[in-house]
């Protein structure tokens, strides 16, 4: 049992470098302050780091600006909900695999 418990962080922090991680955040919207159809004034927005993010912090990254369309939110590339696409496991495979470099990716 020891073994279990001493192992389990090594484990876990070898997992997390592999793989990017996502989060979500809230911004302000002053722009949408007393809109005309109510929408709230911050909005949450899905942000996604590449596996290098944690260890790397101040390398300069390019940023990917993922839109959805109509009627959805920052939430359908997570929960695959706009063609099952999932952001962070689609990202990882593809820096993976060497098809793409590592980027952020913003889901407004």
């Amino acid at each position: 049992m020891a073994t279990l418990i001493i192992g389990a962080p090594v484990l876990t922090g070898a997992r997390a470098q592999t793989g990017g991680v996502t989060h979500v955040d809230t911004v302000p919207a002053p722009s949408l302050r007393a809109n005309l159809v109510g929408d709230p004034d911050r909005r949450a927005m899905t942000v996604y780091l590449p596996p290098s993010y944690r260890i790397r912090p101040l390398r300069r990254y390019p940023v990917i600006y993922l839109l959805h369309g109509f009627a959805a939110d920052h939430r359908a590339f997570i929960r695959g909900a706009y063609q099952n696409l999932n952001i962070r496991l689609s990202m990882d495979s593809l820096i993976r695999a060497g098809a793409v470099r590592e980027m952020i990716v913003v889901t407004p």
